[in-house]
């Protein structure tokens, strides 16, 4: 394969095969293209080469041509055009523009199983001449790549997924790119009226789509005018007096009792009392370890006295259920970050 040399901006993206299951793509330089090629997980820079590889799967080129949808890509005409599933159906139809129905032909000719018809050089692929857009759900994994590569929490993760979903089946599932500023006031007006949520779900919305246009799209919105927020209501908050708590305790009994004892007398929140860890808990000191809280920020509670026992007496359950785990070659825990990496065999010790 003879080398290619891109020296300008306006040149043509170049995507060819590789060696050993990886695409070689052949990137002109402008940060942009660069911050784009550098989402696809598995990419590789060669710096003698002048050129980017990623793995070769049909899916990682539709990533690839998601990614540059609306620039000129030339693709090496060995490449297996990128298929939809059949029982998936694509978020929108191509737009036929000039030179698009040979295009179309190709796409048509894949989806029946038929090779396309050879010739030389590379297949142009023009920006609205193919669907180069994956469907949704590739659209989702590269939100949840960003998400996890700013560390932000799963229930986060879950629920910019499900907005965004609504937004894309909102608009006939038509893709983002294709949408802006007057779209998204559409969906948020609709939420409001039509829908009648509260205002921090309306926020919490927008949060979503703020994120998938400014961080996975990389076409941050402009102002957004004349959307009709859900009013904030002004409510009292209602408390329990200690014998309301004490009926509502007296009502549970084994594990939930001890989780309801621990949220109402440390004040822990429900995720970070269920993913307390053994070396978390210091019974002597009367103190409780939250790790990665909200904001994943650590902070030091109070362990009340009245749970001490109890929770000793489910520590030593547990302690003989994960001897009997580790016997039969299993008892391992789920480590945050790289621990796992870095202590392979950390995830069977008891004080995880």
């Amino acid at each position: 394969m003879g080398e290619t040399v891109l020296t300008s901006p306006t040149d043509p993206i170049q995507i060819r095969p590789g060696e050993a299951g990886r695409l070689i793509v052949l990137v002109p330089y402008t940060p942009e293209r660069v911050a784009k090629i550098k989402t696809v997980v598995g990419r590789r820079w060669h710096p003698e080469e002048k050129y980017w590889t990623v793995p070769h799967t049909n899916r990682d080129l539709a990533h690839l041509l998601a990614l540059f949808a609306q620039e000129p890509v030339e693709v090496e005409p060995s490449l297996r055009p990128v298929r939809v599933p059949d029982h998936r159906e694509p978020l929108h139809e191509p737009t036929i523009r000039q030179g698009g129905e040979q295009a179309l032909k190709l796409k048509r000719l894949s989806q029946a199983g038929q090779a396309p018809p050879r010739g030389g050089g590379l297949r142009r692929v023009v920006s609205g001449s193919i669907p180069a857009v994956a469907p949704d759900s590739m659209l989702l994994d590269r939100v949840r790549q960003a998400i996890r590569a700013r560390h932000y929490s799963q229930r986060t993760e879950e629920a910019y997924a499900g907005w965004i979903k609504r937004f894309i089946c909102f608009h006939g599932k038509r893709h983002p790119a294709e949408l802006g500023e007057p779209e998204v006031n559409q969906f948020l007006t609709h939420l409001a009226v039509h829908e009648r949520i509260a205002a921090s779900t309306q926020n919490q919305a927008l949060a979503a789509l703020l994120f998938l246009y400014g961080n996975v799209l990389n076409r941050p919105l402009g102002q957004l005018e004349g959307v009709v927020r859900a009013r904030r209501p002004r409510r009292l908050p209602v408390v329990l007096i200690r014998q309301e708590v004490r009926a509502v305790l007296d009502e549970l009994d084994g594990t939930p009792r001890l989780v309801c004892t621990l949220l109402y007398g440390s004040g822990l929140r429900l995720l970070e009392c269920l993913r307390l860890r053994v070396k978390d808990i210091d019974v002597h000191r009367h103190e409780l370890t939250v790790r990665d809280g909200k904001g994943l920020k650590d902070r030091v509670t109070m362990l009340p006295a009245v749970v001490r026992e109890p929770l000793e007496v489910h520590l030593e359950k547990v302690r003989r259920q994960h001897a009997e785990d580790l016997a039969q070659g299993l008892g391992r825990a789920p480590l945050p970050d790289a621990i796992a990496r870095k202590y392979p065999n950390a995830d069977r010790q008891w004080v995880w």
